[in-house]
């Protein structure tokens, strides 16, 4: 209180600057205010901050229309909070209503902090789903969140301080609650005021809005608010009548017929996941950079699949995808990862009964989402990952590595006796922070740019791999099947993630390369799927999958454009929808919203039109049929504990699963 009392006499005679004498009311005003209301006033402030910071990044001819736009909501959401404050000191003016005030306006400043530094980063509001995924492993989110706070030191050192400053007052506060004003009329003429400037907002939200043309960006910023996340966590979307959750396959139950070719005769399988990496950012697309010429090679060898999307933007959910040729789980549960008795059917465990063997091979953590867990459910026979090197010299980022390190032992698995192998590289280093080996390049200035040297580097490891099957004569009996997980959307000059399921987030690169068995088929330009991958590969082999009952199709034979494929983000609230020829509709479950685009006259999507009336309903009704229906049944103990291929001990508890790993054995 000393220290509040000195600055307070400093501003009081400071002479230096016209800028302290303007501030001199609002810190007169914070001072005659209880600290709850000083965080809320510095919550709002920030979310405030984040909005118009987003607003500039697009550059509109005017500002203040779309400011007051956008801001409305978190208005009506503080106001709100204030109101509630407010009622609780008129029913009890008491020092257990003051700390209990303080403790919700300590909740709000704190999400609004982390809010702001989300929307900031990524143009759009944090959703309470997105925390429930992050913690559920303290272990793997503080080095994100590290990773992300010293990127921008600056914004660090002054939110610390901020945080400390916050959390000695609060601390003081609670102990000392100070002079409570006890005059109960006093409080309800506030609360009568706060009810006042709710319906005041709520009124004249929708005639600012309806006289506010921002377009698709105001959308997304009127929807990313206080007041909508808290919706989107009370809310419930109703299920469908008559959709179940699934029973998976298990290993052997698909009917697959194999070729009449003996095992040594049989090609090897070579898959190659990349990281992070859009269709737009490789030189297959018509105006893409020129950042993947090996990929452009396999591509003229071979075949491509130029209109590929991923059903959900999320790494493990894009294997079990491709290597299950099933969707897979629309939430931010990891359950494909939960060790199960006896595994899925998947590419490995139907080349197994051909004496195939199979691994997986990655320079991210294992630990992260219980990677050995996905693979010992998948039938693979062995699984090796960033922790297996046991060199964190190659470590990059906070869960990649360099991807060449695992090239060598990969290989030597391959080799080390004469079965046909399945080999599956999943690259790593187009995942934020976006750094390469020092040796490749020196970092660029700013994010994309780094990205852009990321996907160079994953092209130069996909070169890597496909000289090494020269070197080793392997290329004429192999197939090469290369493919993105997900995207990564750069719009405004800035990373913004996979959220919104732009054209460069669901639509990835997929290229097929056998020998010269392919030459002269090009490109397919249908729409496809990830889901479309293990089909088309086990009918390029030979395999009778016409009674596989597999979700996906074999894409080098005939198909229909009229085939909807599905999509959505990988956490609850997220948005969601399908591509059906040159028509994508995107679903927004929290604001209860639909828009159509026209990919063919407006492929960047700024023009989106909304969907209303029946055709909303029935298309509504269609998207979360296929989001309720990709729940699977799991037969997982409800705790267990074992040792997966030989280093990683996994530790199972009801819908979640833990990987950790054990050196030396």
């Amino acid at each position: 209180m000393r220290l509040v009392s000195y600055l307070t006499a400093r501003l009081r005679t400071s002479k230096n600057s016209k800028a302290i004498e303007a501030l001199r009311p609002l810190w007169t005003w914070l001072m005659q205010q209880r600290l709850e209301r000083i965080a809320l006033f510095i919550g709002l402030a920030c979310t405030l901050f984040g909005k118009i910071f987003i607003i500039y990044r697009q550059s509109p001819s005017e500002v203040t229309a779309p400011f007051a736009h956008v801001i409305f909501p978190d208005l009506v959401f503080f106001t709100l909070t204030t109101l509630i404050i407010n009622f609780l000191y008129a029913i009890n003016p008491s020092k257990t209503t003051a700390r209990f005030a303080l403790a919700i306006g300590l909740i709000v400043f704190f999400w609004s902090i982390l809010n702001t530094g989300w929307l900031i980063r990524s143009g759009v509001q944090i959703q309470p789903g997105v925390l429930k995924v992050l913690f559920r492993d303290p272990r793997e989110i503080w080095p994100l969140v590290l990773a992300h706070l010293f990127a921008n030191l600056g914004r660090f050192v002054v939110l610390l301080l901020m945080l400390v400053a916050i959390i000695a007052g609060c601390g003081w506060s609670m102990l000392n609650p100070g002079r409570i004003i006890v005059d109960r009329i006093y409080h309800m003429r506030r609360v009568i005021l706060m009810v006042g400037a709710a319906f005041v907002l709520m009124f004249v939200s929708p005639i600012l809005k309806a006289n506010t043309d921002i377009g698709f960006t105001g959308e997304v910023l009127g929807y990313s608010s206080h007041w909508q996340a808290l919706c989107s966590t009370v809310s419930d979307i109703r299920q469908p009548e008559g959709v179940f959750t699934r029973n998976i396959p298990i290993a052997g139950q698909r009917t697959i017929t194999a070729p009449d070719s003996t095992t040594d005769a049989r090609p090897n399988v070579v898959i190659i996941m990349l990281e992070s990496v859009s269709y737009a950012a490789t030189s297959l697309a018509d105006d893409g950079p020129d950042t993947t010429p090996n990929l452009s090679r396999l591509a003229k060898k071979g075949v491509q699949f130029k209109r590929t999307i991923a059903p959900v933007s999320h790494t493990t959910k894009a294997l079990w995808s491709t290597l299950t040729g099933t969707t897979s789980v629309i939430e931010g549960d990891y359950v494909e990862a939960i060790p199960v008795e006896k595994p899925y059917e998947s590419l490995a465990t139907i080349l197994a009964r051909s004496g195939y063997k199979s691994a997986f091979f990655e320079m991210s953590k294992g630990s992260f989402e219980c990677g050995p867990g996905l693979f010992n459910n998948l039938g693979f026979n062995w699984a090796w990952f960033r922790e297996n090197l046991e060199d964190p010299s190659a470590n990059l980022g906070y869960m990649s590595g360099d991807d060449c390190k695992a090239i060598t032992p990969a290989f030597q698995w391959a080799m080390s006796d004469d079965a046909p192998f399945m080999l599956v590289f999943m690259s790593t280093v187009a995942h934020d922070p976006f750094e390469v080996p020092p040796s490749f390049a020196k970092p660029a200035q700013d994010d994309y740019q780094r990205y852009l040297q990321t996907v160079r580097y994953t092209d130069y490891f996909v070169g890597r791999i496909c000289d090494k099957l020269d070197q080793e004569n392997f290329s004429d009996n192999t197939i090469v099947c290369v493919l993105g997980d997900h995207g990564t959307s750069f719009r405004g000059q800035s990373n913004n993630g996979r959220w919104v399921p732009y054209d460069e987030v669901i639509r990835v690169p997929w290229v097929l390369s056998y020998g010269d068995k392919l030459t002269g088929r090009n490109c397919v330009d249908l729409t496809c799927s990830q889901v479309d991958v293990a089909p088309t590969l086990l009918a390029l082999m030979g395999y009778d999958i016409s009674q596989a009952g597999f979700d996906g199709a074999d894409m080098l034979s005939a198909q229909s454009e009229e085939r909807r494929h599905y999509f959505s983000s990988w956490y609850p609230g997220s948005p969601m929808g399908y591509v059906q020829g040159n028509e994508k509709i995107v679903y927004w479950p929290a604001m209860e919203k639909m828009f159509r685009y026209d990919l063919q006259k407006d492929p960047k999507e700024n023009s989106p039109v909304a969907v209303i009336d029946d055709d909303f309903q029935f298309a509504k009704f269609a998207i979360l049929r296929w989001q309720r229906s990709s729940k699977m049944n799991i037969t997982a103990k409800p705790s267990s504990v074992q040792m997966l291929y030989t280093h990683w001990q996994t530790v199972t508890a009801g819908k979640n699963a833990w990987a950790e790993y054990i050196p030396g054995k």
